[in-house]
C-alpha cells in the first residue's frame, strides 16, 4: 500500500506496533543478559561497545577475525602474530608474538598459545600468557643484569634480532637495581664508610653519561625509545641520591628515602590473580606496598615515574 494515509488508518495497526515494540524490548533484554553473562566470564568485555562485542562473539570460532579487535582488550597490543599449521578452516591458529600498539616492539609468547574454545576462553588464556611471558622476562633479566655490562644488557638481542627484554621489563629491572644499590650504600654508610653514598652518586652520574653517549650512535626507533626512557628514570634516580646527600638522610628508614617509589624483586613461584608467575615485583612507598600487575605497556615515551 503506497498511500501513507491509508496505511496509518489501517485497522489494528497501533496494537500491532505496540506488540512489536514489546517483543523488541524482550529481545533487547535477553541480549543484554547474554552479553552481561559473557562480560562476567571475561571482564575486559565491559570495556567494549555493544556493537564490537556482538561482532566479536558472532565470530567466536574464527580467532583471526576476533583478534582483529585485540587492541580493545589488551590496550597496548596492536596485533598478534598467528601461525596456522593445518590447512582446514577448523584448524585453530597459534599466537606466537604480540606486537606493541604503543611504540615499536615485538615480544615472543613463552610458550606459544593455541586459540581453542570460545572467544572468552582463549582471550583469557592470551591475557594470562602475556602476564606469564612478562614475568619470565623479568626473572631472566634480573638474573642476567649482574653478569653483563649495563649497556650490553640493555641492548641484548635474540637470534632474530629482537630485544631479549621488553622495554617495561628493562626499566623495571633498572629501577630494582637502583633500590638495591642505594640501600647498600646507606647500609655501608651506617657501618662507617662515610663516602659510600657520595661514591654511589658519582656512579649514577657515570651510568647516565654512558646512556647519553649511546644515544649518539645508530639505534633503531625501538631501541632509541628504550634508551631515552632509561635516561629519564636514571636522571630521576640521580636526583634522589642528590637529595639524600644534601639533606644528610643516610638511613634506609629516613623519610627522604621511604617516601620514594621503590620496586623490589619478589621470589619465584609467586601466584598473582590466579596466574602462577615465574617471578613478581612489588612497589613500596612509606608503609604501603603494591603488587606489580604485568599489564603490557608497550614501548612508549615516559615523562614521569
Amino acid at each position: 500500500t503506497r498511500n501513507i494515509k491509508t496505511v496509518c488508518n489501517a485497522s489494528g495497526l497501533q496494537e500491532k506496533l505496540l506488540n512489536l515494540e514489546k517483543k523488541l524490548e524482550q529481545c533487547k533484554k535477553s541480549l543484554s543478559e547474554y552479553l552481561d553473562g559473557k562480560r562476567r566470564q571475561f571482564p575486559r568485555f565491559y570495556f567494549m561497545s555493544e556493537a564490537d562485542l556482538l561482532l566479536l562473539l558472532s565470530n567466536s570460532s574464527q580467532p583471526v577475525i576476533v583478534l582483529q579487535q585485540i587492541d580493545k582488550i589488551l590496550l597496548s597490543t596492536r596485533e598478534l602474530v598467528l601461525e596456522k599449521k593445518g590447512k582446514s578452516d577448523s584448524d585453530r591458529p597459534t599466537a606466537t608474538y604480540f606486537i606493541a600498539g604503543v611504540g615499536s616492539e615485538k615480544v615472543k609468547f613463552e610458550p606459544a598459545i593455541k586459540c581453542v574454545g570460545k572467544a572468552e576462553n582463549y582471550l583469557q588464556t592470551l591475557l594470562q600468557a602475556q602476564i606469564t611471558t612478562l614475568s619470565r622476562c623479568l626473572s631472566n633479566s634480573f638474573k642476567r643484569y649482574p653478569t653483563q655490562n649495563r649497556i650490553e644488557w640493555l641492548m641484548a638481542k635474540d637470534t632474530k634480532e629482537e630485544p631479549l627484554d621488553p622495554a617495561q621489563i628493562v626499566l623495571l629491572v633498572s629501577q630494582m637495581d637502583f633500590v638495591i644499590a642505594t640501600e647498600k650504600a646507606l647500609i655501608n654508610f651506617g657501618k662507617g664508610d662515610t663516602q659510600a653514598v657520595t661514591t654511589y652518586f658519582d656512579f649514577c652520574k657515570n651510568q647516565l653519561s654512558a646512556l647519553i653517549q649511546l644515544t649518539q650512535t645508530q639505534l633503531t626507533k625501538g631501541d632509541r625509545q628504550r634508551v631515552m626512557c632509561m635516561i629519564t628514570l636514571d636522571a630521576h634516580s640521580r636526583d634522589i641520591v642528590d637529595v639524600l646527600l644534601r639533606e644528610n638522610a643516610f638511613k634506609c628508614t629516613d623519610f627522604q628515602w621511604q617516601s620514594k617509589l621503590r620496586p623490589k624483586f619478589v621470589g619465584e613461584g609467586k601466584k598473582s590473580s590466579a596466574v602462577m608467575l615465574a617471578s613478581g615485583a612489588e612497589f613500596r612507598i612509606c608503609d604501603a606496598a603494591f603488587e606489580y600487575g604485568f599489564e603490557y605497556l608497550g614501548n612508549g615515551p615516559r615523562l614521569v615515574v
